[in-house]
């Protein structure tokens, strides 16, 4: 997978920043870079190298004015990592994306990012671009005219490991599958996120739980498990079906071939199990986060519909 960086985030400060300011932004966009190349990501840019401007500097040129043996330091590690985490690279896209009406400026990768409902990353500096989403407007190439409010997902944070992980996922594999036959579709992204969690450690300390505790973990961590695979979280559907005695968290079949399927975790299991529903609201099975079949039809696992 390749993601852009959103060069709005790049707009020079007034004033620059300087020595640990300029060198805790590449550090924190250090940090995001390396996570993603676990997870074999890479991070592109449109803009060319030698002319990009970071925090009001053009990187390339620090060495030339940065005069204590400090500084000098700084600057040295900085452009460690723009030498590594910078690849420019030009996108094709049919669509401009704009943080304003007028159009007076559109950033390509950002563009490319939002047709093909990818995320972007970006430079943490501007608390603007400290936020999940990047708000702009969009309109077709060549067009004119203000466009029509959009947002493309932005990752700024290493530390928001699990939700970052989920901003990647596309979920375009899930338009051809079959949300009965293939559930549990993206066990690439599931491996990634219980290494996260440290799933085999949840799944031990659930084993001697209580009813309550055991809810409340699952509660925790279960519902990205869906989420990953491209079910989308019903809260209607889930108080409807929920009682003090019996909690239901129900997800909906939104991203797939057939988009009224339902999934509803199982509480009752020490560990990612769920309950797989049909179109009527029809127990068919009880799956494992692998997908597996792991207990048959129960007439009394169904879910209400509506009132």
């Amino acid at each position: 997978m390749q993601i852009y960086l959103n060069t709005y985030s790049l707009s020079p400060q007034n004033p620059p920043l300087r020595n640990q300011q300029l060198l805790n932004t590449f550090l924190h966009y250090r940090d995001l870079c390396q996570l993603l190349m676990e997870w074999k990501v890479d991070v592109l840019t449109d803009t060319e190298k030698r002319t990009l401007v970071v925090g009001g500097h053009i990187v390339t040129d620090l060495m030339g004015y940065m005069t204590t043996p400090r500084e000098k330091q700084i600057a040295m590690l900085v452009k460690g990592v723009y030498d590594r985490y910078f690849k420019q690279n030009i996108p094709n896209s049919s669509v401009e994306f704009s943080l304003k009406r007028s159009f007076d400026r559109h950033d390509v990768g950002v563009s490319y990012s939002y047709e093909k409902t990818l995320p972007v990353i970006s430079f943490d500096y501007d608390s603007v671009y400290c936020s999940d989403v990047v708000n702009g407007f969009v309109r077709a190439c060549g067009a004119s005219g203000a466009g029509k409010p959009a947002h493309v997902k932005n990752l700024y944070d290493a530390n928001k490991k699990v939700e970052n992980l989920l901003a990647l996922q596309t979920f375009k594999a899930c338009q051809d599958l079959s949300p009965k036959d293939c559930p549990m579709w993206n066990q690439t992204a599931l491996t990634r996120y219980f290494d996260l969690i440290e799933h085999d450690k949840i799944v031990k300390d659930m084993i001697p739980m209580g009813g309550a505790d055991r809810i409340k973990t699952l509660r925790e961590y279960a519902p990205m498990v869906a989420l990953l695979n491209g079910w989308e979280y019903n809260p209607t559907l889930s108080h409807l079906n929920s009682s003090s005695r019996k909690p239901r968290e129900i997800f909906t079949s939104r991203y797939f071939a057939s988009q009224n399927y339902y999934l509803s975790i199982d509480f009752e299991k020490s560990d990612f199990v769920f309950e797989l529903i049909d179109t009527k609201g029809e127990h068919i099975k009880e799956i494992n986060w692998r997908g597996e079949k792991t207990g048959e039809k129960k007439n009394d696992h169904g879910i209400k519909l509506k009132k």
